[in-house]
């Protein structure tokens, strides 16, 4: 753990993050308050990344679990709270924001991805955490069953509550050979 300033004087943190494997972390989410790291059952297979096939290195992992971990902004190198959560997978968040004790989550969730294939076979669609930091305990729920990618909200609401989320529909462009 180091920390430095930038050409502006502005502190930059860097601060590294223990999980069990090499997992990907494509995205995080952040709200005033706190900052969300995804723990999720796509890790490298070293096996892949040797053989010289064109394909990405990151395989599913029945074994690995899914979780959230949340740490407190104002607390940089506190602890991090890990959540279990039902193994899925997620490349992009669409917003985070503080609701009372609670830390609401909104995100593409895949059911599982790169079994066998670094292939998109199945589409992603928009998903609901809510982690309940007094109870210490998550609820998750689907909030559409169309398949999206790359959801945004209007960046003024970048996390506070916002009511709608747009995204590109139909994965099926997602889904090519290397």
């Amino acid at each position: 753990t180091y920390h430095r300033a930038d050409a502006n004087g502005e502190l930059i943190i860097n601060r590294p993050i223990d999980v069990p494997a090499l997992t990907m972390m494509h995205d995080f989410a952040m709200t005033a308050q706190h900052v969300v790291f995804m723990d999720l059952p796509i890790v490298f297979d070293m096996n892949i990344a040797v053989s010289g096939e064109r394909d990405m290195p990151y395989r599913w992992s029945d074994t690995y679990g899914a979780r959230l971990g949340v740490l407190h902004r104002d607390d940089p190198f506190g602890e991090i709270r890990w959540f279990e959560i039902d193994p899925c997978y997620v490349f992009h968040v669409s917003n985070a924001h503080d609701h009372g004790n609670s830390v609401v989550i909104q995100a593409v969730r895949y059911p599982e991805l790169w079994r066998k294939a670094g292939d998109f076979d199945v589409d992603g669609v928009l998903w609901e955490w809510r982690i309940d930091l007094a109870a210490g305990t998550v609820s998750e729920r689907q909030l559409d069953d169309e398949g999206v990618e790359f959801p945004r909200i209007d960046d003024r609401l970048a996390g506070l509550p916002a009511r709608y989320s747009v995204a590109v529909a139909g994965n099926s462009w997602l889904r090519y050979d290397l």
